[in-house]
């Protein structure tokens, strides 16, 4: 992900069965670390897709959310919502963007990553095989590398008398990772 730029998060919920999950559970958390300041996200939903039979979470299990910036540090984006139908074989694909940006305007490293773990849990009632955890969950680290812009300005000669030319020059640089945009 780029900061400032959106992103779209496709998490797919599968039932691989043999039983009915419906009630089952799904959350999703994100965080951020190594920029040195915090990271607001920005998050919309798009879509949920179900197929083979699920029927999708309420529309208002992802409201809460919507255009509204929210701090990092294991940020809980969707918790305990319930995937209502979820038959044996079926699947829920759920949509989203989410759009990084800094608090403070650089980061004070060259680089961080944007870290985000979905987990589906069984509903009361619902056993798993044996050998099977009750809970799954998946996980995905992606890099971000910051710019660190910088500009400098000098002027030759410092003193001049009047009528006599003198020259600015004007020095923008990146020290950082990842390209300065815009």
């Amino acid at each position: 992900p780029v900061l400032g730029q959106p992103y779209e998060y496709k998490v797919t919920v599968t039932n691989n069965g043999p039983a009915d999950a419906s009630g089952a559970l799904w959350g999703d958390t994100m965080s951020a670390t190594g920029f040195g300041t915090e990271v607001r996200f920005l998050v919309d939903f798009v879509s949920c897709v179900p197929a083979a039979g699920a029927t999708c979470p309420a529309d208002n299990s992802f409201r809460e959310f919507t255009t509204s910036p929210v701090q990092a540090n294991a940020l809980v984006l969707f918790r305990n919502t319930p995937i209502p139908k979820f038959p044996a074989g079926s699947s829920v694909t759920l949509t989203y963007k989410i759009t990084p940006s800094l608090v403070s305007t650089s980061c004070s490293l060259a680089t961080g990553s944007i870290n985000n773990s979905t987990q589906v849990a069984a509903a009361d009632g619902v056993f798993a095989m044996q050998g099977t955890p009750t809970i799954r969950t998946a996980s995905v680290t992606m890099p971000v590398e910051c710019a660190d812009v910088a500009i400098r300005k000098t002027v030759a000669p410092v003193m001049v008398q009047a009528g006599q030319p003198m020259v600015f020059s004007i020095d923008v640089t990146n020290s950082g990772a990842g390209d300065a945009r815009n």
